[in-house]
């Protein structure tokens, strides 16, 4: 190739590189500009209970992500939601750049199209657009390994080994889901290093890499881990979160009939990524297996009723890494090969930008709009209002109630305390994926009509569907509605 060329080539190579960072951090700040959703309103009440900074590490619940806890303390209240989000948005672009990078060693076409694979991921584009520390912790591990396949070629820098532990240290801080991951890059290591007979150093750097991280995982296990608190969240088994998940890999929403095919289609480009790595003697085959395997083995083994795909979105990190660079050699090939790489490739990236697009425009729903609707659709004085959740949608009501000018007019009733004389409004909520309720119900003998639907499009979402209390005259005899009762948290 001609140097003209070359200089050509690599100048819209980088171009392609900088216009996909500039759509990432695009999409991810359109996620981020919508209404807080419920476990960031938790996380942000954590915060302003802190005596201070540190305080945070005394609190033992599961929605404190530690240094998102921190950050959401030092800010205080009354910010715009991109800046709480901040962290997350340049985290989710870091990870961008640095998975990118990780691809670069399987070729040019790898990297980038490793690159816009994470840069559209709905999964990884949700979390980037959330005040929690998912995505930094996400951040801080793909630096993890990146490091780590520097130590393993051959580099020797000291600080190249305090800049690993670190990196796995601010991870679990971030989210103790990465100690997870950080113990995959412990067995690749050692995997590594057996195969190459690197015995006599094994142990001195086994303890410069992993001595720190360890012992950071053994005390935040001892003194944060036990006796944690879990917030609770949606009854999900463990099999149909993995279907979940690996339905939005290939960008299918949750309620998509498909997902189930998704998910095998997923689970299959998958094998075939981690087979053509095992069958060119890639080493990097067993991290990918191992990175995208102990998140799932920890799931699997662990007692929780509450599971969501964000459980194991470090999983979602390493598929994509095994997904992109294989996609990327089987565009560089030709023939029936790269026609399917192109496919596939193609597929993905256009039926997870749709998920972005949705999830800009829906956000985790829509309170601050339903609280004005329900103070404007109202008359003068106390506006009463029931619920069929006492925990989610009380804590979200008072959280944007504040926000408008008569806020303090609304009244909340459990559903165990209702007044004889009824209430107006009656608040009915579904999570991502589930089905509307219907359009009319019976509560207490008082009638209802759905007068609002907030719908939502992020995996921590909420969609709201308002109903205002039928006047005598207006109602219809229906033998057929269900009696219905607010039901208690």
């Amino acid at each position: 190739m001609s140097a003209p060329r070359s200089v050509l080539l690599r100048v819209v190579l980088w171009g392609v590189a900088g216009l996909i960072l500039v759509v990432g951090l695009a999409l991810r700040v359109a996620a981020a500009a919508g209404d807080f959703g419920i476990d960031e309103i938790s996380s942000m009440r954590i915060a302003a209970l802190l005596q201070g900074p540190l305080a945070a590490f005394r609190v033992r619940h599961d929605n404190n992500h530690i240094l998102n806890t921190m950050w959401l303390y030092w800010l205080g209240a009354d910010h715009a939601a991109v800046v709480y989000r901040a962290p997350s948005i340049l985290a989710g672009v870091v990870t961008i750049v640095v998975g990118g990078v990780i691809a670069r060693h399987h070729g040019r076409a790898a990297a980038l199209t490793t690159a816009l694979l994470l840069c559209v991921s709905t999964l990884l584009v949700n979390s980037a657009s959330e005040a929690r520390g998912y995505a930094p912790a996400m951040a801080f591990i793909a630096c993890s390994v990146w490091l780590l396949e520097r130590r393993l070629a051959g580099s020797r820098s000291r600080w190249l080994a305090a800049l690993f532990g670190a990196c796995q240290v601010l991870a679990m801080l971030c989210h103790l889901s990465a100690a997870v991951v950080c113990a995959a890059l412990g067995f690749h290591w050692l995997v590594q290093r057996a195969r190459r007979g690197d015995r006599r150093t094994l142990v001195a750097e086994a303890f410069t890499l992993h001595a720190l991280p360890g012992l950071a995982a053994l005390a935040l296990f001892l003194f944060f881990v036990r006796g944690m608190q879990v917030g609770g969240g949606a009854t999900n088994g463990k099999w149909n979160t993995l279907m979940q998940t690996a339905g939005l890999v290939f960008g299918l929403p949750l309620d998509a009939p498909s997902l189930a095919l998704g998910a095998c289609v997923v689970a299959g480009l998958g094998v075939l990524a981690l087979t053509d790595l095992w069958r060119r003697d890639d080493s990097r085959w067993v991290l990918y297996t191992v990175g995208i395997g102990f998140p799932l083995l920890g799931l699997a083994m662990y007692d929780i009723t509450y599971a969501a795909p964000r459980y194991i979105l470090m999983s979602v990190f390493f598929l994509l890494l095994a997904l992109g660079s294989w996609l990327g050699r089987a565009i560089e090939r030709t023939g029936a090969m790269r026609l399917a790489g192109i496919g596939v490739w193609c597929t993905l990236v256009t039926l997870n930008f749709m998920g972005d697009l949705e999830l800009a425009r829906l956000g985790r729903g829509s309170f601050r709009q339903g609280v004005a609707f329900i103070i404007s659709q109202s008359k003068p004085g106390p506006i009463s209002v029931m619920s069929d959740h006492d925990f989610r949608n009380p804590l979200l009501l008072s959280y944007y109630a504040r926000f408008h000018p008569q806020g303090d007019r609304l009244v909340y009733w459990l559903s165990d305390h209702l007044p004889a004389e009824g209430v107006e409004w009656l608040i009915l909520h579904r999570t991502c994926g589930e089905s509307p309720p219907v359009a009319q119900t019976i509560v207490n003998g008082d009638h209802y009509t759905r007068r609002l639907a907030l719908p939502t499009a992020a995996l921590s979402g909420i969609s709201w569907f308002i109903y205002r209390r039928d006047p005598p005259a207006a109602r219809t005899p229906d033998t057929t509605a269900p009696q219905q009762r607010a039901a208690p948290p």
